[in-house]
């Protein structure tokens, strides 16, 4: 407990580099500041930071999906719900995973993600990579473009305990 609660030392890129990532895993951690959202990409060759205004639409955003996948769709609802969750799941997408994803080498298909205050409500993988037609009658989420089908998913708190426990694996 001592140790947790004093130890300021955080983790360094380099480390993370060395004993958690591999050619096939890149770590993205955001930072939710007063008026950006930052993205860290961390890869087994390197580190890129994007920066993303916060804005209001984007927090609206946020609480829709979270909303619609607490709330479940029901059958008066559903084509609404399903609608409203394809324009902000793919939104949600575009702004906060797109660019990143693009600079990601081909080989990852494993994420790390360590999302902070309002990004830690949605679950990442349901995002859609695919705008879905607006004009489709009858929406049928089991063949919507969601992130999860690419990529495989992990969420942790932070780099610094993620590298830890790697570590405390390793000892063992």
């Amino acid at each position: 407990y001592y140790e947790l609660k004093y130890n300021t030392q955080l983790a360094d890129a380099k480390l993370i580099r060395q004993q958690v990532l591999d050619d096939q895993t890149a770590l993205l951690e955001y930072f939710v500041g007063e008026t950006y959202i930052y993205t860290f990409i961390l890869t087994s060759t390197g580190l890129d930071v994007k920066q993303l205004v916060k804005t209001n639409p984007l927090i609206d955003k946020i609480n829709m999906v979270r909303d619609i996948i607490i709330k479940a769709p029901t059958s008066e609802n559903y084509v609404e719900n399903c609608q409203e969750f394809a324009r902000c799941g793919y939104a949600l997408y575009d702004q906060l995973l797109q660019e990143a994803l693009s600079d990601l080498p081909p080989t990852v298909n494993r994420l790390l993600l360590i999302p902070d205050d309002l990004l830690s409500y949605i679950p990442f993988g349901v995002l859609l990579q695919q705008p879905v037609d607006e004009n489709i009658k009858n929406y049928d989420i089991d063949h919507f473009h969601y992130l999860l089908n690419q990529y495989t998913l992990s969420y942790h708190y932070s780099a610094t305990l993620l590298l830890k426990n790697r570590q405390e694996e390793g000892r063992e």
